[in-house]
Formats: structure tokens, sequence, C-alpha cells
């Protein structure tokens, strides 16, 4: 009986932490679609893709993005309590060819209790999946361990009319990794496969 009911509360406080991931990701917003759509006419001629290695020696981690990313640092209530989450988030955009690649380190206070990383992933890609309805669906998504230490990591992929998302999320201890790459569905460039293998926790 006792066990059943820690189990019962171990899953709402998972529940808990991941709708505040999910509604703190999209406070914050995703990436200049409106400005996409006003240059979509001129969406013709692309480039070949250049990447640049970025280090974040604050959060541990480097990845390649096709252009210096923007930085927003901030603290968020967790749900107007006194209690504060760090959310920092580096974001690259092309508002020509409406591409975009993101990572957001979501670090929880010590006084969180976490629980299952791994399940805790799994409730997050349901939540941005729901986002994504009912013009976007799930077209795959895969989970696998990341680096040296086996971080839980889950990559999966989204896709609605008119982009296709590729997210990754990485559990290290008591930080998420949230990676996102934004493409038109016309676009025939891969902005995720490098984004994604260049990533890595130091």
């Amino acid at each position: 009986m006792f066990k059943a009911f820690f189990v019962h509360i171990r899953r709402l406080l998972l529940l808990f932490l991941s709708l505040f991931v999910f509604l703190v990701f999209f406070k914050l917003g995703l990436t200049g679609f409106d400005r996409y759509k006003l240059n979509k006419d001129r969406l013709v001629v692309e480039e070949r893709l250049e990447w640049y290695v970025f280090r974040s020696l604050e959060y541990g981690f480097k990845t390649a993005f096709l252009g210096y990313p923007d930085h927003l640092e901030d603290k968020i209530g967790v749900f107007n309590s006194s209690t504060l989450m760090d959310y920092d988030t580096y974001t690259y955009e092309d508002e020509v060819l409406g591409y975009s690649q993101k990572v957001s380190v979501i670090t929880y206070p010590a006084d969180i209790i976490i629980g299952d990383t791994k399940e805790l992933l799994e409730l997050l890609m349901n939540q941005f999946s729901n986002n994504h309805a009912p013009t976007g669906e799930l077209v795959s998504f895969s989970p696998f361990k990341l680096g040296k230490y086996g971080d839980p990591a889950l990559d999966f992929h989204i896709s609605d009319d008119r982009f296709d998302y590729h997210y990754r999320l990485v559990g290290v201890v008591r930080s998420v990794y949230v990676l996102l790459t934004v493409s038109p569905i016309e676009s025939k460039k891969d902005i995720t496969t490098t984004f994604f293998d260049t990533f890595e926790l130091f």
C-alpha cells in the first residue's frame, strides 16, 4: 500500500517537472517563424552549409551551429513560488531561409526531487508532441545513452504542414539539455545531423 502510494507521488512529481520545463521552453519562444513567413519568397537558392563550433564553459557543452548563437539567461520561479530554476538558451536563426537551432539548459534547484530521468524525458517528449497537435505528429523517437557516462537521452522528430522539428533531450544530474532544430519542410538541407552529432558534454 505504502509502496504504491510513493510510486504515485513520484509519478506526479515527474509530471510536474515535465510540465514546468515544457511551459518555460515555449514561454520563451521557439523561433522567428513570422519573420520566416515574410521572407519565404526569398527561399530560392541555398548555399552550402558552414558550421561553427560553439563552446559553453559555464554549462560544459559544445556543438556546431550554422552561426554564432544569441544567449538568453534567466531565472524562472517554479509556478510563481520563491524557488527559482535556471534557464539558459542559445539560439541561432536564419530569418531568410527559416532555419533555427537551439540549445536550452534547464537546471533544477536542489530542493526539487527529479526521480527517474529516463521517465522525465519521455514525459517531456509527450508534452512537446501534444503542443504540436493537431497539425503536427510524432514521426519517430529513439532513446539512447549519450557520452562516456551514458547519460539518458532521447531523440524525436515531429512534423507538421510547415516545418520539421528535431529534438534531442539529455538528462544530466540536475539539468536537462534540450536541443532543437527547425527547418521548412520544403528544404532539402540537413541542419540536424551535424548539430546533434557534434554535441558533447565536458
